[in-house]
């Protein structure tokens, strides 16, 4: 049903906007983001932790080459601060930490649409395509919608 949709999006946004896309970069992302989004759903733990647990890793090294890159301290810092939370939050998470997990979410969810709007920037400083840029938010809204998708595995029992 999730593929279902972003093909036919895809093709709606085609017919109104084509003359005027990046074809491929655009089929590129939506086709990326909506794979993401599809295994998500299908498989939320394993999505949803491993997503978390890569992008962490990437962030570590994209802290890393902020730094070589001589660039003022606050990007690097706060890529490498994120990416090693996110590792360590979702090695806690995979083996049931509640507050990991929520913190987890709540983490992967202000990345999202801090990249999401931040996305412009990016693809002006490293002179990508619009739709190269967002795929990285794509990953981190796929990897917490995975993760919302597991409340009931760390829902608490309510006293009433």
């Amino acid at each position: 049903m999730i593929l279902g949709a972003a093909v036919a999006l895809d093709v709606l946004v085609l017919l109104v906007f084509g003359d005027n896309l990046n074809t491929s970069a655009f089929l590129t992302s939506t086709s990326v983001i909506a794979l993401a989004i599809a295994a998500a759903a299908a498989l939320p733990k394993l999505v949803g932790h491993g997503l978390a647990a890569l992008l962490g890793i990437t962030s570590v090294v994209a802290g890393f080459n902020a730094v070589t890159a001589n660039m003022t301290p606050t990007l690097p810092v706060t890529l490498l601060i994120v990416g090693l939370l996110l590792g360590w939050l979702a090695y806690l998470s995979v083996r049931g930490s509640r507050v990991a997990w929520s913190f987890l979410v709540a983490i992967t969810g202000v990345m999202f649409v801090c990249m999401f709007f931040g996305a412009p920037k990016v693809r002006s400083i490293l002179g990508l395509n619009i739709w190269f840029a967002l795929i990285p938010p794509g990953m981190f809204g796929a990897s917490t919608i995975a993760l919302a998708l597991l409340s009931k595995d760390y829902a608490t029992e309510s006293s009433t």
